[in-house]
């Protein structure tokens, strides 16, 4: 099986280490945002964007919007 982390940028790759050291997944970062697992994980593959899922993924993983979704601060 591929190995799914493989096709991650970069930052997304910064996202996934941050929810895993924090113990959370998409799921839990969808529940508290209030939306769908895929929205989610659209927001968190820069398929699309949400500021209100964008900062429920810095809160935790404890870094500014800016530097987990650098196009937000354009």
């Amino acid at each position: 099986m591929p190995d799914k982390s493989a096709k991650l940028t970069p930052i997304q790759l910064d996202r996934k280490i941050g929810l895993l050291k924090a113990g959370l997944s998409i799921a839990d970062v969808a529940r508290e945002a209030g939306v769908s697992r895929q929205t989610a994980w659209e927001v968190f593959k820069d398929k699309c964007t949400s500021r209100r899922v964008q900062e429920v993924f810095a809160r935790v993983i404890g870094q500014p919007v800016e530097e987990l979704f650098p196009e937000a601060a354009a």
